[in-house]
């Protein structure tokens, strides 16, 4: 949406000059750039694994040692099958706030053929959603941990990082 204003000084012949400016507030961009909303994203999940280093969550894994803690997640052997058990307690124990986010919940993708889900925390913010994956590493050990990207960079990094293709669970 535009409108015409009328610019000063007068033109030839005494009449204003008319301008069109963009409507102001009709289109508003964070005052952060992509890598900078990344970057705070991030920190805030590496923030949370320094504060809560030692936070429980049941094993699930093949080692199956009763409990494993937050920041033993980032060994893949251990990642392997704790996927919803860590998000639930991260969810839970920690809270949006911690991560700087306005709300947390699960997201799940699914694989048709082989069967099987992951989960992750799906987080929003006033720059839109994201995702928080403290399990990512049991799809490639060379996976950022935590692991924070947008939506769909984070589901085409699992399907990547798996060789399967997953679906996004409604």
């Amino acid at each position: 949406m535009t409108f015409t204003a009328t610019k000063h000084p007068r033109g030839a012949g005494g009449l204003f000059i008319p301008t069109t400016h963009a409507d102001p507030g009709t289109t508003l961009a964070s005052p952060e750039s992509p890598d900078a909303i990344q970057a705070r994203r991030l920190d805030a999940a590496r923030y949370v694994l320094a504060e809560f280093p030692d936070l429980e969550i049941i094993d699930h894994s093949p080692a199956r040692q009763g409990t494993v803690t937050l920041q033993e997640l980032g060994d893949p052997r251990l990642a392997l099958g704790n996927c919803w058990a860590a998000t639930n307690e991260v969810i839970e124990e920690v809270g949006a706030s911690e991560f700087g986010a306005d709300w947390l919940d699960e997201i799940t993708i699914r694989r048709n053929r082989l069967g099987g889900q992951h989960i992750a925390i799906l987080a929003g913010d006033r720059d839109g959603d994201y995702v928080i994956d403290y399990t990512a590493r049991q799809f490639h050990p060379e996976l950022p941990f935590p692991y924070v990207a947008g939506v769909d960079e984070w589901h085409a990094a699992v399907e990547r990082a798996s060789g399967t293709r997953w679906v996004m669970d409604d």
